[in-house]
């Protein structure tokens, strides 16, 4: 009986660190900034647009995990396997990929949203980021924006006030 409650504290010791590394996954602001001016520059994208959306889809959390959508920018690698391997990215927990394969998406986005007419409306690419198309262009044909565009668009607002822009 001795020994397999020593075994139990034992085994629950070995898993206190696993665990607390775990919670403790979320990157700092300054380091999802560097990323986010390197790879927005890229693109032509405002960084801080892009940390609205990491600080909204996972809270700075590289492993975050919802549904089939991981990492920073919550990327699906059903619907993004072929960006993946056009980009090198095989681990969408790695936060410069995770970062690297959204920003990407939302470029081909902004590029559609321009040539279907739309002009480069944020609320749209958000919308159509968050959605599947059907629901975006519908709910952007009447004027319905939803709560998660507006909200990101806002915030990335007062992240281009407190960066001095």
């Amino acid at each position: 009986m001795k020994w397999r409650l020593s075994f139990l504290l034992i085994a629950a010791l070995t898993l206190i660190p696993v665990i607390s590394v775990k919670a403790n996954t979320r990157l700092s602001q300054h380091q999802v900034e560097e990323y986010t001016v390197e790879i927005g520059g890229k693109y032509n994208i405002c960084p801080e647009l892009l940390q609205a959306i990491i600080e909204r889809e996972s809270n700075y959390d590289p492993c975050a995990v919802n549904g089939n959508c991981i990492g920073l920018m919550q990327i699906s690698e059903k619907w993004h396997t072929g960006r993946m391997e056009k980009l090198g990215v095989s681990d969408l927990t790695d936060p410069y990929s995770n970062i690297l394969v959204g920003t990407d998406y939302l470029a081909e986005l902004f590029d559609e949203a321009v040539s279907s007419g739309r002009g480069d409306d944020l609320y749209y690419v958000l919308m159509r980021y968050n959605f599947k198309t059907s629901t975006a262009n519908k709910r952007w044909s009447e004027g319905d924006y939803s709560d998660y565009a507006i909200e990101v668009s806002e915030r990335a607002a007062e992240l281009e006030a407190e960066h001095g822009k």
